[in-house]
């Protein structure tokens, strides 16, 4: 039970302002967690089509949050209308690495068919631009098909979510909010600096709700469970190339917290090189600032890091979205 706040008279009529952003800033936690999920499950009973994910980038990677979103829906796209996967075969992909173990993508560049070694062009950074449009595309195509009435998307931790993300829900909102009957929620920390995270949605459509929750407590999990953790998943990626686009912020965040720390720089440095090939030049520059941060405290006269981390974060500044 989340303390201070009564479950049970949680309002549902700032659920039902369709096209509107609504700002939920709260401590972060599961309190807050288990206010997003109360207040969704009363949301069904308006028959509204809801859904809550974590946007978390230093988690689960520059996709956080939409690639969630993604997943749970294409079950029921690919049993009723499979031709929108195809159609959008690439674009997904792009989100979803794991798909490629079963779709295989129509028109794929030199570059995505190469191999890890010879994959050395930088794709520009219009191309993700076009795989977010791509993806709003397709959402308005299954969710027209499914005749939702009303879609309630809550994303908790927006404050800690990629560019591409950020992007995305701008996007969204603006060109389909209306038409999809759509209501955003996104929750912060209240001491996130707002107006950075908020500013690419219409100003008009923001609505700021502020709640006074405690903050969670610090789940604690020993240095050696950590470290077996780490080492578990470490083994997996070694060998998966799609994993590694997967997991790899996970196991960076393993072993930050594991009694090995020092080896999270090997794994920033590799997320950003993946993520800076793709065109992601924005979450690569937070995973390349990360690993200088790593660098300086664990490895300052490592000139071979060094380079790699300068080159890329060189790339990622001359690359605005």
């Amino acid at each position: 039970m989340v303390p201070n706040v009564d479950l049970s008279s949680i309002p549902t009529s700032w659920l039902k302002k369709i096209g509107q952003v609504i700002v939920l800033k709260a401590a972060a936690g599961k309190f807050r967690h288990t206010y997003l999920q109360e207040s969704l499950r009363k949301a069904e009973h308006i028959d509204a089509n809801t859904w809550l994910i974590n946007c978390d980038r230093k988690q689960y990677g520059p996709w956080a949050g939409l690639k969630d979103l993604l997943t749970d829906i294409l079950p029921q796209v690919s049993a009723q209308v499979p031709d929108l996967i195809v159609k959008y075969d690439y674009e997904l992909t792009r989100v979803l690495p794991g798909l490629r173990r079963t779709i295989s993508v129509r028109y794929p560049s030199l570059t995505d068919i190469a191999t890890e070694q010879e994959q050395i062009r930088n794709y520009p950074a219009d191309r993700a631009f076009r795989i977010i449009h791509g993806i709003i595309d397709f959402l308005t195509a299954w969710f027209e098909h499914s005749q939702t009435s009303q879609l309630i998307i809550a994303c908790d931790c927006y404050d800690l979510s990629g560019g591409l993300v950020r992007i995305f829900f701008a996007e969204l909102m603006r060109r389909r909010a209306q038409r999809l009957n759509l209501t955003l929620i996104i929750a912060i920390s209240q001491h996130s600096e707002h107006k950075d995270i908020v500013g690419k949605f219409n100003q008009d459509r923001l609505q700021y709700i502020s709640l006074n929750l405690p903050p969670s407590e610090t789940n604690h999990v020993s240095l050696e469970e950590l470290t077996s953790l780490a080492q578990e998943l470490e083994q997996k990626l070694v060998i998966d190339l799609i994993e590694q686009e997967i997991h790899l912020p996970q196991l960076i965040q393993y072993l930050l917290q594991s009694n090995q720390p020092d080896l999270a720089l090997k794994y920033q440095i590799k997320a950003a090189a993946i993520y800076n090939r793709k065109g992601f030049y924005e979450d690569a520059l937070a995973f390349a600032l990360d690993a200088l941060i790593q660098l300086e405290r664990y490895c300052p006269k490592d000139k071979q890091k060094r380079w790699f981390i300068d080159s890329m974060l060189y790339t990622s500044y001359s690359n605005p979205i």
